[in-house]
C-alpha cells in the first residue's frame, strides 16, 4: 500500500491487482491508516470480505463506528482488545445487550 497514507494513492493501490492481502492488512495496522482510508478499505467488495482485514479493521482504533460496528464479529473476543478506544468497547457492550447479552 502507501507508507504515508494519502487518500489518493490508497484509492489508486487499493485496487491494484497484485495488490496482496498481507499488504492490505499490515496498512491497516500500521499508523499510516486512517478513518478515510480504512473506510475506503471497508468499502471495496475485494477486501471487505476477506476474514483477515475485518478483524484488524475491528481492532484499529481509527476505524470509523460505522465500519467497527458492521464488522463486529464475536463480540466477546473484541472487548479484550487493549487497542480499542472507549468509545469503541461501548459499542460492543451495546450490541451486546441488544442481542440479550449473547455473544
Amino acid at each position: 500500500m502507501t507508507s504515508n497514507g494519502s487518500l489518493r494513492q490508497t484509492r489508486m493501490s487499493c485496487f491494484g491487482p497484485y495488490l496482496k492481502e498481507g499488504a492490505v492488512h499490515q496498512f491497516i495496522v500500521s499508523a499510516a491508516s486512517n478513518a478515510e482510508s480504512i473506510s475506503m478499505i471497508a468499502r471495496s467488495s475485494r477486501w471487505k470480505g476477506k476474514p483477515n482485514i475485518r478483524l484488524a479493521i475491528r481492532k484499529n482504533p481509527r476505524t470509523p463506528a460505522i465500519w467497527f460496528t458492521l464488522f463486529l464479529g464475536t463480540l466477546r473476543e473484541l472487548l479484550s482488545v487493549p487497542r480499542l478506544t472507549g468509545t469503541q468497547k461501548e459499542l460492543v457492550r451495546q450490541a451486546l445487550s441488544s442481542r440479550g447479552g449473547k455473544a
